[in-house]
């Protein structure tokens, strides 16, 4: 079972706001991998379940209605956006040209009532894009295994198998446009901020810096260049069309 995400955010959701507010860019080919292939420029309201920071904003044209939807007060959209219970979704019927769901999924004990209740919410012919770990990866491991073990709340993720959400997408009327694990390194300009952002995201504070360090090595892999640190972070990247 996993853990629900109010749960895990109630005590970790500040730490991994400031993270993401000090190094914004870091995560930036997490984000725009979700889009790839749709024509964002036809987009005009979307859906951003959960929406923790509002970190999706950069990411989509100026001209989107974005509903924030978050169900966890310590983010700040918790506070502008429509309350959302991420076990039993509900939204307006045929509201959005576009529903994004990026690292939470895992958090969703019934995913196929939650995907359900996004087509319902799309439009005829919208998008449904969701990002999150693969089961059975090593980065599912360095989650439930070294983070959740220091981060005081532990970890426990449902991860995601292709074929799993795609028998569930297609059950409620979905088409599957695209499927696949794609690469979507963390990038900083140190090693030190890389130490920095996951300590914080995390909420790995009682961890020494080099522990971390040994840990994101074994479990994820670290590339350097003179330039820049990134961290071989990878998610299964799903879209699906009402």
């Amino acid at each position: 079972m996993s853990q629900q995400y109010q749960q895990i955010f109630k005590a970790r959701g500040s730490s991994y706001d400031r993270a993401m507010g000090q190094f914004p860019g870091a995560r930036d080919r997490e984000f725009s991998n979700l889009f790839e292939g749709l024509n964002l420029e036809a987009i005009s309201r979307v859906a951003d379940i959960p929406s923790g920071g509002g970190y999706l904003q950069r990411y989509l044209p100026a001209t989107v209605e974005i509903d924030s939807h978050e169900p966890c007060s310590e983010f700040k959209t918790h506070h502008h956006g429509a309350p959302i219970d991420l076990e039993n979704l509900a939204l307006k019927v045929d509201n959005y040209d576009l529903i994004v769901s990026l690292a939470a999924i895992h958090h969703v004990s019934n995913k196929a009532r939650f995907i359900q209740r996004c087509y319902k919410g799309l439009k005829p012919g919208g998008f449904l894009c969701l990002g999150d770990v693969p089961a059975n990866h090593s980065i599912s491991q360095f989650l439930d295994n070294f983070a959740g073990r220091h981060n005081g709340t532990g970890h426990s993720g449902d991860y995601l198998t292709a074929d799993k959400v795609e028998a569930m997408a297609r059950a409620h009327g979905f088409s599957v446009l695209a499927s696949e694990v794609k690469p979507c390194p963390w990038v900083f300009a140190s090693q030190q901020d890389m130490v920095d952002f996951c300590s914080g995201l995390f909420s790995l504070t009682a961890v020494s810096d080099g522990e971390l360090l040994d840990a994101l090595q074994h479990y994820v892999g670290i590339a350097v260049t003179p330039h820049q640190v990134s961290l071989n972070w990878e998610l299964l990247y799903i879209t699906l069309q009402k």
